[in-house]
């Protein structure tokens, strides 16, 4: 397993912590011998405790895949957050316009190289749109898919889960509210049926 270079030794000491992966001397190791060990460890064991108030890690799996993938709970500088909401901006234009590259991007080869310069940054929403968006246009070689971290997946699959949930339950309500007013209309009728028939006596 490749620890990806993006966790810092302060990150990775955080994780130990917080998933309760013991190392002896941990503060005094250099940060290839902490990536190493930690490797190691994981490789030997199969279970963790599950972490659903930060990392939104529930296995072994989802830990090795966070350590894999870029840390994108790392600060952006404010000018390098602007730059890539500016690329995002213009890839969004792009798809509302039909797809026409001009004014927005020199060639096509232009556009991927910004659409990947985005790619790791998809925790950030405007940039997760944007490729979201791309996704849709047929004529570029390559799908170019958002990356996002495991925290924000999971909060993505909370939200989809709750909003399917209310759907649901709204939907149930006005089946219900369907049937009881069938079932009113009929007893009205039925009531109007019984008092008919008792005025003919």
């Amino acid at each position: 397993m490749i620890i990806h270079p993006s966790h810092s030794k302060k990150d990775l000491i955080e994780l130990c912590d917080v998933f309760n992966i013991e190392i002896l001397d941990i503060h005094d190791l250099s940060k290839l011998s902490l990536v190493l060990t930690i490797s190691k460890i994981l490789e030997k064991i199969d279970f963790i405790e599950p972490e659903n108030d930060y990392y939104f890690i529930d296995s072994i799996e989802d830990l090795k895949q966070y350590l894999t993938e870029p840390n994108q709970a790392k600060n952006l500088s404010i000018t390098e957050k602007e730059r890539l909401i500016k690329i995002s901006r213009d890839i969004i234009s792009y798809c509302k316009s039909n797809y026409n590259l001009y004014p927005y991007f020199k060639s096509e080869a232009h556009l991927i190289l910004q659409a990947r310069a985005i790619q790791p940054h998809c925790d950030i929403s405007t940039c997760r749109r944007a490729l979201n968006m791309l996704l849709n246009d047929r004529s570029l070689p390559d799908k170019i898919n958002p990356v996002l971290s495991n925290r924000i997946k999971k909060q993505i699959e909370k939200k989809l889960a709750l909003h399917l949930e209310r759907f649901y339950f709204y939907h149930l309500l006005q089946i219900f509210l369907l049937h009881v007013s069938s079932v009113a209309i009929l007893l009205f009728l039925f009531l109007n049926i019984v008092l008919a028939l008792l005025k003919t006596y």
